[in-house]
């Protein structure tokens, strides 16, 4: 980073590089490091507080943290911190000299990035839902309303059934009843009827991933255990 890029911005440069960030990447999220500090009334040319600007992550990137993020949640201990912090960082795309800083100050900066990435994901939005729109228990495609777009998966026979058995126990990772988000990714992906159709919708909000496997995976667990019961 170039000792210009390092300078303080006053608030006029700092709207037009947050101007800029939008126009390269859409959506993106602000987050003020020092809130008490903002001036609505201050000059363009005076120094602005400092931020952080997030870009939207990826989509399988997203997917593998909320894994990590799910595996930590259930007790594991990472070796490596920088396990979650390295892909948050990642998506900085303003201030991350002040993002690394702030995460050695105040640890708790760490889930303002998480549910700021989450955001951009689609997640704690209303105006992004997921509902099944068939019956998930009935025949034929299920049909499942996501984010305004109708998507149709096809239901599991035995051989998906194994297939995302299979998924789900690769990425237990010894968690007893663990469901990973990588294996309901890998389950969505599976089972999608337009999988280019899916897959478009998954990237714009990646946050999806994980209600509609969830649908498609306890429809296909129930009816397996409704026969086993047989």
């Amino acid at each position: 980073m170039s000792e210009a890029e390092r300078k303080p911005l006053t608030y006029a440069e700092r709207e037009a590089k947050i101007l800029e960030l939008r126009a390269q990447h859409g959506e993106i999220e602000i987050l003020e490091l020092r809130p008490e500090d903002e001036r609505s009334d201050a000059p363009p040319d005076c120094i602005a507080p400092p931020v952080v600007v997030l870009r939207a992550m990826a989509l399988d990137a997203f997917v593998e943290l909320q894994h990590l993020d799910s595996q930590r949640n259930q007790g594991v201990d990472f070796p490596n911190p920088r396990m979650i912090t390295r892909p948050l960082l990642e998506c900085v795309a303003l201030g991350l000299d002040e993002a690394e800083a702030e995460l050695v100050e105040a640890p708790m900066f760490e889930q303002d990035m998480m549910s700021a990435i989450a955001r951009l994901a689609g997640a704690m939005r209303e105006d992004i839902s997921v509902e099944p729109v068939s019956e998930i228990h009935g025949k034929g495609p299920i049909k499942i309303a996501a984010a305004g777009v109708e998507l149709e998966f096809k239901r599991m026979g035995s051989f998906d059934y194994s297939h995302a058995r299979s998924a789900v126990g690769k990425h237990r990772a010894g968690l007893s009843g663990f469901l990973s988000p990588l294996a309901l990714l890998a389950i969505v992906r599976n089972q999608a009827i337009d999988l280019p159709a899916c897959e478009a919708l998954l990237k714009r909000y990646p946050a999806i991933v994980q209600p509609i496997g969830q649908i498609l995976w306890v429809s296909a667990d129930s009816r397996a255990r409704r026969r086993q019961g047989k």
